[in-house]
């Protein structure tokens, strides 16, 4: 039930993920398109118009869907503490176990913060301005974005660390032991009988008397 349970969680996470990275593959292509007559392209390309606007809400949505998609690949990549752990050290064991996601999280704030500052430099030097300059600067914008996408889509395909669900049948629960058959000792002769050593010692003294030992 809890295996059903958590592969069921882990496919709806990946669906979610996967939408997002599509959706912000969407806004990186419009991005390029709308880039496409500005320089280095087309050097000394055209002047930004009005349209700037839109096309900073467009990469406003596309580095939120980068970054939705990024946390569900380190909770993903977050292995769930076990049961013991749970037990042992809940709130720290919780709060640990939110690190890969919260990382994965500013890593996206990160490259967005950078790829928008350079998209600043890059727009107030437009038109013309050093070829090389826009070369650098419209890097710097671009590749932090198809940087993420390749690692949320790692994190997405990586198979997601499996849960302990209680302890192992072949490392954590011992064998049972192995029960030796005893044998009984043998009940004492009744009352008004003699044992066989007895039997014998009274034979071998009969028979010392009938050789004259006696």
């Amino acid at each position: 039930m809890w295996h059903l349970l958590h592969s069921g969680a882990d496919r709806t996470l990946q669906i979610i993920g996967w939408t997002c990275v599509v959706l912000a593959l969407g806004c990186l292509t419009l991005s390029a398109a709308w880039h496409w007559p500005l320089s280095p392209f087309s050097h000394p390309g055209a002047t930004p118009d009005s349209d700037r606007v839109a096309l900073l809400a467009v990469d406003v949505f596309r580095w939120g869907m980068l970054g939705i998609a990024a946390m569900i690949a380190g909770v993903r990549q977050s292995p769930p503490p076990t049961k013991a752990m749970k037990e042992r050290h809940r709130a720290q064991t919780m709060s640990g176990w939110m690190v890969v996601p919260v990382v994965w999280l500013g890593i996206a704030m990160a490259l967005a913060a950078i790829s928008t500052a350079a998209w600043f430099f890059w727009m107030d030097r437009l038109p013309g301005g050093n070829h090389t300059e826009n070369i650098v600067l419209a890097l710097v914008y671009g590749v932090p974005p198809w940087l993420l996408i390749v690692l949320a889509a790692y994190g997405l395909i990586e198979d997601r660390p499996e849960p302990s669900l209680g302890p192992s049948l072949k490392h954590d629960i011992p064998p049972p032991p192995v029960r030796r058959r005893v044998v009984p000792p043998p009940p004492p002769p009744p009352e008004g009988t003699k044992s066989a050593q007895d039997r014998m010692a009274a034979k071998r003294k009969r028979k010392g008397e009938s050789d004259g030992w006696g």
